[in-house]
């Protein structure tokens, strides 16, 4: 019985230390103007390897999610696709990449990065999707970013 005592405290004992190795996706949003009604702004999420450097010519660094004054905006990201496999990984990276779009009030965005595969041996065409995803997904514009 002891044994087994031991044993069980040893294997939770474990388990607590290795429980902070655990990955936790986190969702952070920034606000790009904080004096900005809430009924006169927007949310833009991010779903890639977006870095974001600026907004309306205003340096920012954020990562998944800002809500900002609605209205026409401009962003400034660099964008990586990185395909990996077994044995090796590639990355493809793009900088200094602009969007202008004229967002809506109260409504979500995502932005996504996405590429295709245009044939074997041939490469990749890259692109970036805006999407309308207050109440359902719907693809507004695509803008083709490069190829590989």
């Amino acid at each position: 019985m002891k044994n087994r005592l031991s044993l069980f405290v040893l294997a939770f004992g474990a388990a607590v230390l290795l429980s902070s190795c655990l990955y936790i996706p986190r969702t952070y949003k920034t606000f790009l103007d904080i004096t900005t009604p809430a009924d006169k702004t927007t949310t833009v999420k991010f779903e890639g390897d977006f870095f974001l450097k600026k907004w309306n010519e205003t340096n920012i660094y954020s990562t998944n999610t800002v809500i900002l004054p609605a209205g026409n905006t401009s962003f400034l990201f660099d964008l990586r696709y990185t395909f990996s496999n077994q044995y090796s990984s590639t990355t493809y990276k793009m900088d200094n990449i602009e969007l202008r779009y004229l967002f809506e009030p109260g409504k979500i965005y995502t932005i996504k990065s996405k590429y295709k595969l245009l044939g074997l041996f041939k490469g990749y065409e890259f692109s970036v999707e805006l999407y309308d995803t207050t109440k359902n997904s719907v693809l507004l514009r695509e803008w083709k970013v490069g190829q590989s």
